[in-house]
């Protein structure tokens, strides 16, 4: 699915990061 692109890597974390900060917000 993309492993092997490191900006494709780069926005999987990013995308965590995000979802980490607004359930964390939220609860």
């Amino acid at each position: 699915m993309g492993n092997h692109l490191p900006f494709s890597k780069m926005i999987t974390n990013f995308c965590i990061m995000l979802t980490s900060s607004f359930f964390g917000m939220n609860f």
